[in-house]
């Protein structure tokens, strides 16, 4: 009996092995950490704060990733076509976020995605563009390296492509009138156009459908994405949209209610101003 059972550990022993190796070594690859590269100049995604201080909706996503697998990230937040840049070269450096595109797809391999996004056709109010139809002949702002150019020089050949090095710089040229519309992940041209004070003359005229932002490794690292995909899986979605609630901005709706309360509060006080100036008697019940 005895006998039995040591054959039973031993088979159990030599078939586990090779799984527990397998984590054992995925885990010691990446004991160093690991490096999340984005832009730093596209908020609320990423964006190097005042303090010099990554943040974003990338950024906490990866910190809360770090949290889960124990791995250490180190992010560098540069230009949008660097980030493509450094991912290709390899080694332990992880995209924070990007759409897929067939392009990518040459040296890319991409994890879950983990948020969708629209892209968007912003024009200023006054523009005679009225949709993505009329941009032939047009000149179109993009982010440069960014899915948006290759979306436009795949669907409208005919518009005239100016690519820019980063989203401000973008919003700032439309809101100049140094192009006549741009194309962009709708969250982060209107971010960007209030802080210009422009928000309100830029209008969102089309919205390409939703798509998923994917982190992204080297295409063949497949450890790497390995690893990526684990630390997706033991984020649940309380933790995802918490995370989401913080920085994207509530619907208009949802904002009604304080302006109606604020008018409450400035008419009471406002009435109360008038009855003390003229000595107005005041009703029983507040005496």
């Amino acid at each position: 009996m005895k006998q039995v059972s040591l054959l039973l550990w031993v088979i159990i022993w030599c078939v586990a092995m090779p799984f527990v190796s397998e984590a054992s070594d995925l885990s010691e690859s990446f004991r160093e950490g690991v490096i999340v590269v984005h832009s730093k100049t596209m908020a609320p995604l990423s964006s190097i704060g005042y303090n010099g201080e990554p943040k974003g909706i990338v950024i906490d996503v990866w910190r809360k990733w770090s949290e889960k697998t124990g791995v250490p990230v180190e992010f560098q937040l540069v230009q949008w076509d660097e980030t493509l840049k450094r991912v290709r070269a390899g080694g332990n450096v992880i995209h924070g976020g990007l759409f897929k595109t067939p392009l990518r797809n040459e040296f890319l391999n991409y994890s879950v995605g983990y948020l969708a996004m629209k892209t968007s056709l912003v024009v200023l109010k006054d523009s005679p563009i009225k949709n993505m139809d009329e941009i032939a002949g047009r000149s179109i702002g993009v982010l440069k390296g960014g899915a948006s150019e290759e979306y436009i020089h795949t669907h409208h050949p005919q518009a005239k492509i100016v690519p820019f090095n980063t989203v401000l710089d973008s919003a700032r040229a439309l809101a100049d009138r140094k192009v006549e519309a741009v194309f962009m992940d709708y969250p982060t041209i209107m971010y960007m156009g209030g802080s210009l004070g422009a928000v309100g003359d830029f209008v969102p005229l089309e919205f390409v459908d939703p798509r998923l932002l994917h982190a992204a490794v080297a295409k063949g690292n497949d450890k790497l994405l390995e690893l990526v995909n684990e630390g997706f899986g033991a984020i649940t979605k309380s933790e995802l949209q918490y995370i989401y609630d913080h920085w994207f901005v509530p619907p208009a709706e949802d904002e009604s209610n304080w302006v109606l309360i604020f008018v409450l509060v400035c008419a009471g006080f406002l009435i109360g101003l008038v009855i003390l100036y003229f000595g107005l008697p005041l009703p029983q019940k507040w005496r």
